[in-house]
C-alpha cells in the first residue's frame, strides 16, 4: 500500500491482507474443462486444459456441426 523504490524486504507497510491466514479459496476455470472422454464438440468451442485455452478448429466425429 506504500510505494517502494528500494530493494528492501516486503513489511506490513507495503501489504494489505486480503483473506484469512491459510484460509483455502475456489477460484473457476476460464472456460469448461476439456473431457477427452465425454466431450462432444463442435468448431469453435473453447475449452481449458492444463493451464492453456483451446478453441476447436473441427467438430468431433460424433458432434452435430451447427
Amino acid at each position: 500500500t506504500t510505494a517502494t523504490v528500494s530493494n528492501d524486504l516486503p513489511t506490513t507497510p507495503f501489504w494489505t491482507l486480503l483473506g484469512v491466514n491459510y484460509g483455502l479459496y475456489y477460484i473457476s476455470n476460464p472456460y469448461p474443462l476439456f473431457d477427452v472422454n465425454n466431450g462432444a464438440y463442435v468448431k469453435g468451442d473453447i475449452v481449458y486444459w492444463k493451464n492453456n485455452v483451446y478453441q476447436r478448429q473441427i467438430p468431433t466425429d460424433w458432434a452435430v456441426a451447427t
